[in-house]
């Protein structure tokens, strides 16, 4: 029994202690409720986009989607929202989040998924 707690339990309870002492403090106090709808939609709209072109994986494509939501929602802090600026925005974060995540496989379709949903960022604001 007490093998089993030295191989099992301890590091579990360690692990447990430091992602609640890292993450717990650090909860999300400037995200509001206009950053998470932005994930959600950029997340959304490459998630649709790739389940209609049968291209890519899931995880990958909502990953990608949701990183252009959170950098267009960051190029809008304190500004006023552009149409052009979030499209540009969307597209190049998705295109280098694509880049990392998948080495250089389909970036023309990663800046295209992250410009409409930028554009559809920029629409519902």
């Amino acid at each position: 029994m007490n093998i089993i707690l030295k191989k099992r339990l301890l590091p579990s309870l360690i692990a447990t202690g430091l992602i609640g002492a890292a993450f717990i403090p650090a909860s999300p106090a400037s995200a509001d409720d206009r950053l998470l709808k932005d994930v959600v939609t950029g997340a959304g709209v490459a998630g649709v986009s790739g389940v209609i072109t049968r291209k890519g994986s899931t995880m990958d494509n909502l990953i990608n989607g949701a990183v252009s939501g959170a950098a267009v929602n960051a190029a809008n802090r304190g500004k006023k929202s552009s149409v052009v600026r979030d499209t540009a925005v969307g597209a190049a974060a998705s295109t280098v989040s694509g880049l990392i995540i998948r080495r250089r496989k389909r970036p023309v379709r990663d800046a295209v998924n992250g410009a409409i949903g930028g554009l559809l960022i920029n629409r519902t604001r």
